[in-house]
């Protein structure tokens, strides 16, 4: 796929997206329930994303790494407020550090006991799905005006979360390749 092709496509969904938060801000509804309503209707129109992208591997590592996951990560911690996240600091790691842990732990458990996956692969799997991505929750807590405090524990813990997801799937990955 040509480099014309994958900006031509990037510019389709951004008008896309940028139509659908100027109807959620006159409608007065949720963006990111507007958004899945637009994917359904993406999909009910059969709009030909698939044609025009065909094969491709658009969704690579390296794009998730060194686009997607920095893009987030940049905007999540351009609006918290610092000092709100140093005083709940304690409960943002421990979400963060601990729960993805003890998530990804209980996740390989139980698909190693259902689908019969080698212990590490389950657990690896339940690294993959683990980390929570609470963004609809966020803006919701927005919309809404949910105490401060309980937003920055949730956009704190969402930050902190990714990178942990990221580093334990690397070391069971590492682990499954060293046996």
């Amino acid at each position: 796929m040509s480099a014309t092709v994958i900006v031509e496509l990037s510019l389709l969904l951004l008008l896309a997206v940028s139509a659908v938060a100027l109807l959620t801000s006159r409608w007065r509804i949720p963006y990111t329930i507007a958004l899945v309503f637009a994917g359904f209707a993406i999909d009910l129109f059969h709009v030909p994303i698939k044609e025009v992208v065909g094969n491709a591997q658009l969704l690579t590592p390296d794009v998730v790494f060194i686009l997607i996951l920095p893009a987030l990560l940049f905007e999540s911690s351009l609006n918290i407020e610092i000092k709100l996240l140093r005083e709940n600091l304690r409960s943002i790691v421990l979400f963060a550090v601990v729960g993805v842990t003890v998530a990804t732990t209980i996740t390989g458990f139980v698909v190693h006991q259902i689908l019969g996956l080698p212990v590490l692969t389950a657990v690896l799997f339940g690294a993959l799905i683990s980390a929570t991505d609470p963004i609809a929750v966020i803006a919701l807590f927005r919309d809404l005006g949910v105490s401060k405090r309980l937003g920055v524990i949730v956009e704190g813990e969402s930050m902190f979360n990714d990178g942990t997801a990221a580093d334990v799937f690397q070391l069971i990955l590492a682990g499954i390749l060293t046996n």
